[in-house]
């Protein structure tokens, strides 16, 4: 009950942000969400809420803190088979999607949910450690581990910049021509944002895993 109640909240969450960004961009399609955030946003301040939303049912989709009450009860209630089904599938899902929303529709927003984004990390890192270690029940034990690890990767997400900034990191996934000095065409910036051969890389490691993930800019 605790798992359906609060997935349904979450995912109000996430439909409510969306709308928002839908309100502030007009469109649902992260390459022209992309498009209309590079141009500059009319109402920022309504994509920034949005943002905050998007985040808010995405970290319940990844276990994150403070969005985490269901995990324990959910791996120790489970059986074996299905605890190993939760806490992998959705857990890529969800990751790949955020990779989706944020650092392919939103990089220009990355100044904003990158802040929220290590709030979550940090809180996820405490609690996942330090309530695993009161544990008596090794499911709940490896439901907080799973917390804790998410914090992690979260981190990564929070340590993608270029050259140090990631306010630069934003304007180059943007304007490529800013590292290379060069003039691109909007169908060249495409191209380099979805395939992203060379030059300008944007960084993420995860500690946990040991796994470096890699975007480039520009071609």
């Amino acid at each position: 009950m605790k798992y359906f109640v609060l997935g349904a909240l979450a995912s109000g969450f996430l439909l409510y942000g969306l709308s928002m960004m839908y309100g502030a961009t007009g469109s649902l399609s992260i390459p022209e969400v992309f498009d209309v955030i590079s141009k500059g946003i009319p109402n920022k301040s309504v994509l920034v809420f949005g943002v905050v939303f998007v985040v808010a049912g995405l970290a319940f989709k990844l276990a994150a803190a403070p969005f985490h009450m269901w995990v324990p009860d959910v791996y120790q209630g489970a059986p074996t088979a299905v605890t190993l089904l939760i806490g992998g599938a959705p857990k890529l899902a969800a990751f790949a999607i955020t990779m989706r929303l944020l650092v392919e529709g939103m990089i220009g927003m990355a100044p904003d949910w990158q802040q929220m984004m290590a709030v979550l990390a940090v809180l996820s890192l405490l609690i996942g450690n330090l309530a695993a270690i009161a544990q008596s029940n090794l499911k709940r034990m490896l439901a907080y581990s799973t917390i804790a690890n998410m914090g992690f990767m979260l981190l990564a997400m929070t340590a993608g910049v270029v050259h140090d900034s990631t306010r630069r990191a934003a304007r180059e996934r943007v304007d490529p021509a800013i590292h290379t000095g060069r003039r691109v065409t909007r169908g060249t910036m495409r191209r380099s944002v979805r395939h992203a051969p060379t030059t300008a890389p944007i960084a993420m490691a995860s500690p946990c895993t040991h796994v470096v993930i890699v975007w480039e800019v520009d071609g």
